[in-house]
């Protein structure tokens, strides 16, 4: 009974990506547990099928490593390395398998980092600084979306430009970010994910509420749009998977540039499937895609204006000024 429980999560991945997983980071648990290796390594098979990249040749051997690490194996653990090798196979390089004591780590590492956002003013330009937000509870997430959408508001009537910082946001849940920003982003669709066999998802700021295919999954207090005023967005290296969605959502909109270095070429969606034993799979199975339908394949995001990390937020300023402000 349980194998078929298992099986079951695994075929209906596609509609429960729809209501939870495009997040950068969603989740699905798998609840029994294995009575031997092959039944964690097919379990294991059934949720890497569904990663972006599983097809092809490299996949079969991947897949066929695994099989044949079951006929010597004699405990769970000795099928990690090759599902940590399948894994990188299916799901590409934002993807991995954390044993028991890793996918623990992270948990807590995750929940020690919550951090609010930050808006602050000076001579007219506002800068508000969105860090990564991953293991947080539904009072931390709202609390860190009030903290962004009341300080624009607030600050919205002394501010002549924006600088969005993105800078060192390596990701987590795309959601609470979007919907902290919505106040600086019009209404309609922001950007897509898009499967390996080419489905299409749209994400869409509705006022303050972020959807996916219409299904509301993050909303801020309801305040005013300040769409009318330049945004510079600041990028570099480490702005990576959510906050390249965040990013992706302010590109190509009127009055808006980015600036800084390239971004770290995580743009892509993942799902964690907890095994019987705690160890996770962190999948891959959709690339953004922008508001024009056009798919980043995963790749580093350009910035409009390339710069040095150290004149990062002064060649925007600079801009800003350039466009009236102060």
């Amino acid at each position: 009974m349980g194998k078929r429980i298992c099986r079951a999560k695994a075929n209906t991945v596609v509609a429960l990506l729809l209501l939870l997983v495009f997040a950068g980071l969603g989740s699905l648990w798998i609840s029994h547990r294995p009575s031997s290796p092959s039944d964690y390594a097919e379990d294991a098979l059934a949720i890497l099928a569904n990663g972006y990249y599983a097809q092809g040749e490299d996949w079969d051997n991947a897949k066929a490593n695994v099989l044949d690490s079951v006929s010597e194996a004699e405990s769970i653990e000795e099928l990690y390395v090759p599902l940590i090798e399948a894994t990188r196979v299916a799901g590409g390089k934002h993807s991995s398998f954390q044993t028991p004591e890793k996918a623990l780590e992270f948990q807590n590492q995750s929940a020690e980092r919550f951090e609010l956002p930050k808006v602050t003013t000076n001579t007219g330009v506002t800068v508000v600084s969105i860090p990564m937000i991953s293991s947080a509870s539904a009072e931390e997430e709202t609390a860190y979306v009030n903290e962004a959408a009341f300080g624009i508001d607030n600050a919205s009537a002394q501010t002549c430009g924006w600088v969005v910082d993105l800078r060192g946001n390596r990701g987590g849940n795309m959601w609470p970010m979007l919907a902290a920003v919505s106040p600086l982003l019009p209404n309609g669709p922001a950007m897509a994910f898009v499967t390996s066999d080419g489905q299409s998802s749209s994400v869409a700021i509705d006022g303050a509420a972020t959807a996916l295919n219409g299904e509301v999954l993050s909303e801020g207090p309801d305040v005013k749009k300040v769409i009318d005023t330049p945004i510079a967005v600041l990028q570099d290296k480490d702005t990576a998977s959510s906050g390249e969605a965040v990013l992706l959502a302010f590109k190509d909109l009127p009055k808006v540039r980015t600036f800084g270095e390239a971004s770290a070429g995580y743009s892509s969606a993942n799902s964690v499937y907890t095994l019987a034993d705690g160890a996770q799979i962190v999948l891959t199975e959709a690339t953004y895609a922008d508001r024009s339908g056009n798919n980043t394949e995963g790749v580093p995001l350009e910035p409009d204006v390339a710069s040095s990390p150290s004149l990062t937020f002064d060649v925007a300023v600079e801009w800003l000024s350039d466009e009236g402000c102060p």
